[in-house]
């Protein structure tokens, strides 16, 4: 009997203990931040899937709903997005989400929510959030960490969500309205333009300067900023619902968007606006406008709260319309067209309707140049000519062959317009049309930085979803403007404001005159063009009641002196928000510009960004918000991860994506039971332990010395009877 119990033993420690194994098999997961993948056979029914390309592995797609509440005080927007990662499957998962926001949102909070407890995050330096996310998905704990890519792409990651989990992440956040001609404007983006990111290869043109040498081509970061797509073959995701409390402060005159919407009109000053649909697909930007009554247009406008006793302030002024300036003012205007992959279909038609229109209103005094570019770039002459009829119908017949394809390589075209031979008694301008669809923006700003000189450029943004963050930043850098255009009929009237602005009388080296204490931003102001605002964010110990404003116009001096009233927002964190956020853009853009890649300048500008990050809790760059829960709910050793698709802009075509896999768009299926049950009648492989085996002939053991103890204990019952 000893000898029976001995082998039972010997086999039970000869079974590996497949729990530990799991786990270590997580460790190395975590350690080398690589994803696992199972077999379709594993997986619970009506999950959603993807195969990895070239394998019979599977991932987990986790199902995501998006709520966003919005709360419009004047042009200061509050809002709490809720992503709710949804885990049908019966395995532990990790989701990973890649969205976008408006480049100007200052995220200054988020959380998440589980069986009604609230975990809370903390802002650390990225290196160190995601060390802290690493330690917990280790240990099983919930955790969950937010970082930013791109001014306007972040990325969402959540570990161990447990089987039938349903958690809720709220992201919160504070951003500016646009203004401009007695109407406000909100732009929600909600989907992503996917990006070229050109490798490692170098430009093929021969640029006629040596600037374009200077400059990296490659993207280091290429990968965080390119999410998977949902193929045509699967339907859409379940949309995104958004709500509007709007309390103007002003007499609203109208309100409207770019999607059917549901206006409940509470007074002459405020609205509730919802979807007329409950949710809307996030395949395009969500644009909310509502105009004022032009008597109750403000000359300025001031917002103002308190922190840590300073005074911190946004304000917005109009100056007074300037005189029509009647006199000819003389243009060199050279056009630089996107033709790229991404512009296929829709964008280039109106790109290049866009660029007709704008050659139609050129004066015949004025010259002008086309450039094209994919992969290459095509000129229409080596400089800018003279805009007679015929040379006008000559380079709309340049237009008209262009066609859409290939790569996005802007920096050669760029390059050619920025070292056009010029004419210094005209004004220099570029309009460069595009959909921004490029993940290099720092090598364009590096360019701009060394060769823009005396340039001006005016960017169309075109399309559902453009890179707006590219696209304005350009216009910026140069003291230029930008314009939307998102449909055919915006054309004919976003070309002429256009026109009208590069016309009009601009004001120019602003300066606003407060106290001498004041830390204003952005900073240098931005030239003002016909119905454009100055706005301004600013910290300050001693406010004073007054604004003087200084700058210079085609006509002579100007200078305004304004009364100022302190309006007190209902959220009063938002103003030393938004301040925060434009210092850290201002640090950013000087960031951006160095060309080394280490440099104590450089180090010296990352150590300012991460102290205002931390001490205004506002996302950056540097650093990242990350929560963890204390308890550990995942002690199975497993986690799957998953990125969650997204959808492609609308009049995207799958198979342009830079990301596109020809496997791709048949790679997403729901599990089936019939898949589970072949899993239990599959045969043994060929490869699979003698596990099973063992664990037989060690059950029939130990039923046999159970049996031979009962008889044992029988036979010696019977002779102490």
């Amino acid at each position: 009997m000893q000898y029976i119990i001995m082998l039972i033993t010997i086999l039970s420690i000869s079974i590996p203990n497949t729990n530990q194994l799991e786990l270590s098999v997580l460790d190395d997961a975590i350690e080398t931040n690589k994803k696992q993948f199972v077999k379709i056979e594993e997986i619970k029914a009506g999950t959603l899937v993807r195969r990895i390309s070239g394998t019979n592995d599977y991932e987990l797609i986790p199902q995501l709903d998006t709520d966003i509440s919005i709360d419009i005080q004047g042009m200061v927007s509050s809002t709490i997005m809720e992503q709710k990662f949804i885990n049908n499957s019966d395995k532990p998962i990790e989701a990973m989400y890649v969205f976008p926001l408006n480049h100007h949102a200052a995220i200054h909070d988020m959380y998440f929510i589980i069986d009604n407890r609230i975990v809370r995050s903390q802002i650390e330096e990225k290196k160190e959030a995601k060390k802290q996310y690493n330690q917990a998905k280790k240990e099983g704990k919930r955790t969950s960490l937010l970082k930013q890519e791109r001014p306007n792409i972040f990325t969402q990651s959540i570990a161990n969500i447990m089987p039938n989990d349903t958690i809720m992440v709220r992201i919160k956040y504070v951003e500016e309205l646009t203004y401009e001609n007695q109407e406000f404007e909100l732009r929600l983006p909600l989907a992503i333009t996917p990006r070229y990111t050109m490798g490692n290869t170098e430009p093929g043109v021969n640029i006629k300067t040596g600037n374009l040498k200077k400059i990296s081509t490659s993207v280091e970061d290429s990968k965080n900023i390119q999410p998977s797509f949902i193929p045509p073959t699967m339907p859409s995701s379940r949309g995104v619902s958004i709500n509007i409390d709007l309390d103007a402060g002003l007499l609203i005159k109208n309100a409207t968007a770019s999607h059917k919407i549901i206006k409940e009109k509470i007074s002459d000053k405020k609205m509730k606006i919802r979807l007329s649909n409950d949710q809307i697909i996030a395949d395009q930007d969500f644009i909310f406008k509502y105009k004022v009554a032009e008597k109750n247009e403000p000359q300025i406008t001031t917002f103002f709260s308190e922190k840590d006793g300073e005074d911190y302030y946004m304000i917005m002024a109009i100056p007074p319309d300037p005189k029509k300036n009647k006199s000819y003012i003389p243009k060199e205007m050279t056009f630089v067209l996107d033709v790229s992959g991404s512009m296929n279909g829709n964008n280039i038609k109106y790109a290049k309707m866009s660029v007709l229109e704008a050659l139609d209103k050129l004066d015949t005094r004025d010259y002008f140049n086309i450039i094209a570019f994919d992969d290459n770039s095509y000129h229409f002459k080596y400089n800018p000519i003279l805009a007679t009829e015929e040379n006008i119908l000559e380079g709309m017949n340049f237009i008209d062959e262009l066609k859409g394809g290939g790569g996005t390589q802007a920096l050669p075209a760029l390059a050619w317009a920025l070292d056009e031979q010029h004419n210094p008694d005209f004004m220099k301008m570029i309009v460069f049309i595009s959909d921004g669809a490029l993940g290099y923006e720092n090598e364009v700003f590096k360019l701009l930085d060394s060769s823009l000189k005396d340039s001006r450029i005016f960017s169309i943004n075109i399309g559902y979803s453009p890179n707006s963050f590219l696209l304005e930043k350009i216009a910026k850098m140069s003291r230029g403007s930008n314009i939307y255009i998102r449909y055919p009929n915006d054309i004919i009237n976003e070309i002429g404001t256009l026109i009208d602005k590069i016309n009009s009388p601009i004001v120019s080296d602003i300066k606003i005159k407060l106290d001498n204490n004041a830390d204003l931003y952005p900073n240098p102001i931005n030239d003002l063009y016909h119905n454009e605002p100055i706005l301004v964010f600013g910290k300050s110990d001693d406010l004073k009641n007054k604004i003087t404003i200084e700058g210079k116009t085609s006509r002579g001096e100007y200078k305004e002196t304004f009364r100022i009233k302190k309006r007190k927002l209902k959220e009063h964190t938002s103003i030393p928000v938004l301040w925060a956020r434009k210092k850290i853009e201002s640090l950013m853009d000087d960031y951006r510009l160095q060309y080394s890649k280490t440099s104590q300048k450089k180090d010296d500008l990352k150590k300012q960004i991460i102290q205002i990050s931390k001490k205004y809790n506002v996302l950056s760059k540097f650093t990242s918000f990350i929560a963890i829960e204390d308890i550990i709910s995942n002690n199975t050793g497993e986690l799957l991860s998953g990125d969650v698709p997204i959808e492609l802009p609308k009049n995207w075509e799958y198979k342009k994506a830079p990301q596109y896999d020809k496997n791709q768009p048949n790679s997403f299926k729901y599990a089936s039971n019939k898949q589970q049950i072949n899993q239990y009648n599959a045969s043994m492989p060929s490869t699979a332990t003698h596990n099973p085996t063992y664990l037989l002939w060690g059950s029939i053991l130990l039923l046999s010395s159970i049996t031979l103890l009962i008889i044992r204990q029988l036979r010696i019952h019977r002779n102490v009877i």
